[in-house]
């Protein structure tokens, strides 16, 4: 079975546990197409291949907009999102794509309400199908949603890159401690390699600058070592802080190709990536190493860099 079966089945149940999540995936057999170009979902395993798909289908639910995980609201769980016709502009026409939850009842009402406009339904890895609706203009999509009753967000990546704070947001910083004992695995991210180095709990502590994983069983926890105090931070955020305190420029962008690209080991924070996908409402491409989104307009990548400060 593919992905769209793993989003009915949210669809239907509307929030769970992490645990039954993973049980869905494994009950729907949902098809593990792993390989050595796919993206590092998990931000430091080297081998992909060896990540559960629960992980990587996890990420490609979120960035398109379908599920939220570990939330303020249910940190050891999920929700899906009610359904919403995000607009993309795509000159000379405006794109509407499907975001949230789907059932087969909705597809239908979507269907009728837009016999006079071009829908299709694109394949994609490890993720449900992208949904996409093709209108002249903006109106016309919105009339689409008020039918059938879906939300609609026009300029989706707009939006949410104005809801996306910049990496040196202070609100981003929780003051905390580093973990004490043993038996903690500490490495250090490099700005020069884009990968993590070992270290040790000393060296963390005595260290003036710094993102640090410290991990045990399997559960990374991160931490920004600034002005010789610690705080927790996510870790894509903490990455770019590393960048920038050192210089590193990793974005690329071809206006020509509206390619907007950067390494794997930096995929941007969640809303930022989000933002980047709906801007073709597909996944990004992996190559040479990158990840390479698509349809993504000069003022969305100037927005983009602005943002993570480069």
């Amino acid at each position: 079975m593919n992905a769209n079966n793993l989003l009915t089945w949210l669809s239907a149940k509307g929030s769970g546990t992490w645990s039954r999540y993973r049980a869905a995936v494994d009950e729907l057999q949902v098809s593990d197409h792993a390989n050595g170009e796919d993206e590092d979902f998990h931000e430091d395993v080297p081998d992909s291949s060896s990540l559960p798909i629960h992980h990587r289908l996890k990420l490609n639910l979120e960035r398109l907009g379908h599920a939220e995980f570990f939330r303020k609201d249910f940190k050891n769980g999920w929700r899906v999102v009610p359904p919403v016709l995000a607009c993309a502009s795509n000159q000379p026409e405006v794109v509407g794509i499907l975001c949230g939850a789907r059932t087969d009842q909705l597809l239908a009402l979507i269907e009728d309400a837009s016999s006079d406009l071009h829908i299709t339904a694109t394949n994609q890895k490890e993720c449900p199908d992208r949904i996409s609706i093709i209108a002249n203009d903006q109106r016309r999509l919105q009339s689409v949603a008020e039918t059938v009753g879906l939300h609609f967000q026009p300029e989706a990546a707009k939006t949410l890159l104005a809801a996306a704070p910049p990496i040196d947001d202070l609100q981003l910083l929780k003051l905390a401690e580093l973990p004490f004992g043993p038996d903690w695995e500490v490495k250090r991210f490099s700005s020069k390699t884009l990968g993590w180095v070992s270290t040790t709990a000393d060296e963390a502590r005595s260290a003036s600058f710094g993102l640090f994983r410290f991990q045990m069983a399997f559960r990374p926890q991160y931490y920004l070592r600034l002005h010789r105090k610690e705080y927790t931070i996510p870790v894509q955020v903490g990455k770019y802080i590393v960048l920038r305190k050192h210089r590193r420029r990793v974005i690329s962008y071809d206006d020509d190709k509206q390619t907007f690209s950067v390494p794997i080991s930096c995929r941007p924070p969640l809303l930022v990536d989000r933002a980047l996908t709906l801007c073709s409402g597909l996944i990004p491409r992996v190559e040479e190493r990158r990840l390479k989104y698509r349809n993504v307009s000069k003022a969305i990548a100037l927005k983009t860099a602005a943002l993570l400060k480069e």
